[in-house]
């Protein structure tokens, strides 16, 4: 298991450790580039041996729309392009990766505006694309858009 961020002793962090079940350890992770800016109530996902961590609070309560992947092997940050098509900037959002997709759903964009919507990031294309901004009273069936 591996983990990004968070807080300790009441401060964000932008740390990583990893957690091994069979040795019953916690290990923290040395890093190689310039890695994201210490954060809470972000989102972490893995694919293909990365991890991916998406937006969050900063120091400063400032929202996060930043995307950024670590590679579990190489111990190396990159930040990616996301673009100004990219999702709108958030904390305590749901993330999960489908298909070779991670998805964004939700979260808080400020005090008095919580999010409702769905964002796909493609890890293959690097783009987003943004299925729903509202629930529809009838959804109809998921389909992957960039099947296309």
């Amino acid at each position: 298991m591996w983990v990004f961020g968070g807080f300790d002793s009441g401060m964000r962090q932008n740390s990583v450790i990893s957690y091994d079940f069979v040795a019953n350890k916690w290990s923290k992770i040395t890093t190689k580039g310039k890695g994201p800016v210490a954060r809470a109530g972000h989102s972490a996902v893995i694919e293909d041996d990365k991890m991916y961590i998406f937006g969050g609070k900063d120091e400063d309560n400032e929202k996060q729309k930043d995307l950024w992947c670590l590679d579990l092997k190489t111990l190396e940050w990159t930040a990616l392009e996301c673009g100004e098509e990219s999702v709108q900037s958030r904390s305590g959002h749901s993330a999960c990766v489908y298909d070779g997709n991670m998805l964004i759903f939700a979260g808080i964009h400020e005090v008095t505006k919580e999010l409702n919507d769905l964002a796909v990031y493609n890890f293959g294309s690097k783009k987003w694309v943004h299925m729903f901004n509202e629930p529809p009273t009838k959804r109809p069936p998921i389909q992957n858009p960039l099947d296309n």
